[in-house]
């Protein structure tokens, strides 16, 4: 059994599936606050989930851009995301989880529709500081930083 940073997700289900590293410091306000809503759901709809990406280094971001994989050229999972879905022994449906969150946490922003509901990708980045998110930006063209800008908002789903 692997360590865990939470109750209900690993080390192992977080770290990137690249590198094999999780980000440093692990513990940020937005990522616990990330982890504690993960926990929560799980326990309330009592489910088993499976963990298919949490955090991800930059370059195997770009490597699942080169595989042909709709993936972000700047990604919320540089700082605070998970994809997930219900194990289908669990008997609910990410529509079902989808609706849990979006009532629950109405900030939070979701992907599902663009992955035709096969999974979900949870984030909280709108409560990345801007100091931490500028570190990284600063590298990315004009454009990524102003789609970030509109983007990175509480509530939006896709």
């Amino acid at each position: 059994m692997s360590e865990m940073i939470s109750k209900y997700l690993s080390y192992e289900d977080y770290q990137c599936h690249h590198c094999k590293k999780t980000p440093f410091p692990l513990f940020t306000e937005y990522r616990t606050a990330l982890f504690e809503a993960f926990d929560n759901i799980v326990e309330s709809l009592k489910i088993k989930v499976i963990v298919t990406s949490g955090w991800r280094c930059e370059e195997h971001q770009e490597e699942l851009r080169k595989a042909g994989y709709k993936a972000a050229m700047f990604s919320p999972h540089f700082f605070s995301a998970i994809d997930f879905l219900p194990d289908p022994k669990s008997g609910v449906s990410v529509s079902e989880v989808v609706k849990f969150i979006e009532e629950n946490y109405p900030k939070m922003r979701l992907g599902y529709r663009a992955y035709n509901y096969r999974f979900i990708h949870m984030d909280n980045v709108y409560n990345v500081p801007e100091e931490d998110l500028n570190k990284l930006l600063d590298k990315y063209p004009f454009e990524v930083k102003e789609h970030v800008k509109r983007a990175w908002r509480p509530g939006v789903t896709w």
